[in-house]
């Protein structure tokens, strides 16, 4: 199938994203106080959130495609670094071998849950697909609004759904990918939000959104709002599951889809752009990545730190992505071995 260079250059700034939201709270912490640097990071941290579910609705505009090679591929890339970052760890002395880490290292601990999440949407998705391509648009929007009420109500708003997990769960992602779907099958709707309009009022509603989200910190800059709530608020409102943050989300996707554009570089970095996801976000790795950044921020003026961000994650991203492209010639090599002796016989 022929790459759509709009949606992937998409996917690309949504692995920036991911990597920017790792500068933010995970590597410096939720901001007790709101001068200029807490709300810098509070910005950061929203700009960069809606990320995840930004790559589950393009999943699901596209569909998954639950082959034999597919799955294999998603398995050989998760494997490939997470066995080579630890193999690497250990020739370096920096970890020691043992029952726990190897766990870890095979996805059997609570690390790593995206790409768990994604292992059983992966599995699923045949029964989601035959769901859309043949339920009635109305009966595909009910499913979809209440599910979001449900998302809302019991764990967004009061947690009394622990399965959800804040949206860092398989059920989250069938949601996502429910909407992704529509999107793609009535791409003139209006019934999921911000579904009509030009790419003005788009990016305008998704500014809108952003607002909100940003809101309660602005007022507590301002002393408006107790820091102490700001600081709740950021550390349980800015979930995968809120409505704002999904809505950011889809006027992302609803935005680019109305971009035209081919591009033979997008789609060849594109096509490695989760390696950045699994390389940085590796539980050998991030140890580093944390250190580093928190290092960069303590040791430099808030513009300082903001510049390195920016050049921080364009690096890791594009280093990231060379790396892939030897893990996706042994891929090649495997997998024209694997179909040479079984598939065609």
């Amino acid at each position: 199938m022929q790459r759509q260079s709009n949606i992937e250059i998409l996917r690309i700034i949504a692995t920036m994203m991911v990597i920017m939201v790792h500068t933010a709270f995970l590597s410096l912490g939720v901001p007790q106080k709101f001068d200029s640097s807490g709300l810098a990071i509070s910005a950061i941290q929203i700009f960069s959130v809606p990320a995840v579910d930004i790559f589950i609705l393009i999943s699901g505009y596209f569909h998954i495609k639950p082959k034999v090679k597919g799955l294999g591929n998603y398995l050989f890339q998760v494997l490939f670094y997470s066995i080579f970052i630890y193999v690497l760890w250990l020739v370096l002395g920096r970890c020691r071998l043992n029952v726990q880490d190897i766990k870890e290292c095979f996805f059997l601990t609570e690390a790593n849950w995206f790409i768990k999440s994604y292992l059983l949407l992966f599995i699923v998705s045949p029964i989601i697909n035959t769901f859309v391509d043949n339920c009635s648009r109305r009966t595909h929007c009910i499913i979809i609004l209440s599910m979001l009420a449900y998302q809302t109500v019991f764990d967004f708003a009061t947690m009394a759904d622990l399965s959800i997990r804040s949206g860092y769960s398989t059920m989250s992602f069938v949601l996502l990918y429910l909407i992704g779907s529509y999107i793609k099958k009535y791409p003139n709707t209006t019934c999921i939000c911000i579904g009509g309009g030009g790419k003005m009022k788009i990016a305008i509603t998704g500014l809108i959104f952003y607002g909100l989200l940003l809101l309660p910190v602005i007022a507590s800059y301002f002393d408006v709002l107790n820091s102490k709530f700001v600081c709740k608020y950021l550390q349980h409102g800015l979930a995968y599951s809120n409505p704002l943050i999904i809505g950011v989300a889809v006027c992302y996707l609803r935005l680019f889809l109305k971009v035209c554009m081919t591009s033979r570089v997008v789609n060849w970095i594109a096509i490695s752009s989760f390696s950045a996801f699994l390389i940085h976000a590796n539980p050998n790795v991030i140890r580093l990545f944390i250190r580093y950044v928190s290092n960069m921020y303590t040791s430099n003026s808030l513009a300082c730190y903001i510049a390195f961000v920016i050049v921080f994650v364009v690096c890791v991203f594009m280093a990231s992505v060379f790396i892939d492209k030897i893990r996706m010639f042994l891929w090649n090599l495997l997998w024209n071995n694997i179909e040479k002796r079984y598939v065609r016989k």
